[in-house]
């Protein structure tokens, strides 16, 4: 998976939501005020 550079103004405007690089499975969420939040990836049906 490629590496991603994230500007400031993207993070401004909406949460993001990116694969963690080093454990599968794991989502990192970074939110406009700058919170980082760990979550599982959970599979859709």
């Amino acid at each position: 998976m490629a590496k991603i550079k994230l500007a400031k103004s993207a993070i401004q405007a909406q949460a993001v939501e990116l694969p963690d690089m080093l454990v599968p499975g794991l989502l990192r969420k970074i939110t406009p005020e700058g919170r980082e939040m760990c979550t599982p990836k959970t599979q859709s049906s």
